[in-house]
């Protein structure tokens, strides 16, 4: 899953500096490509964001990763360790960009058969007019 979402950081945002420092590089997967409120540690409202995909962590990397929270937060190792299993690690949507690498796997594109299966041929219409109107022609013989 983790492979298909690429979070990059933006080179000029307050975490470029972290992800260089933990992973060598600004780019890491993510769970979703869906960002999802959360309530963060030093902010006033919730945020947005996205999730590390922790499965994709080398080991070097996880130990890492929960080093420097553990540092920047003032927080016991062991309290880091354990919040990182039991919540993950979120991405301020903010500071970078999430991109889909097989956009196929997530996207259905057979969609208006599940939406509305009983849909009489006189509502299908508007699937094979153009956008202005008109009869669409897609290039194949009937």
């Amino acid at each position: 899953m983790g492979k298909d979402f690429k979070f990059k950081v933006h080179e000029d945002s307050e975490r470029a500096n972290d992800f260089m420092k933990v992973f060598g590089r600004l780019e890491e997967c993510g769970t979703s490509f869906i960002s999802e409120l959360a309530n963060l540690p030093r902010f006033d409202e919730p945020q947005y964001v996205f999730m590390i995909d922790l499965s994709e962590l080398s080991y070097d990397e996880r130990i890492r990763l929960a080093d420097h929270l553990s540092e920047r937060f003032g927080v016991a190792l062991s309290e880091i360790d354990a919040q990182i299993a039991k919540r993950g690690v979120p991405i301020l949507a903010s500071e970078g960009v999430i991109t889909v690498e097989n956009p196929h796997r997530w996207i259905d594109l057979d969609y208006d058969d599940e939406v509305d299966d009983d849909m009489d041929e006189e509502d299908d219409d508007h699937y094979s007019e153009n956008y202005y109107g008109g009869d669409y022609d897609d290039g194949w013989e009937d």
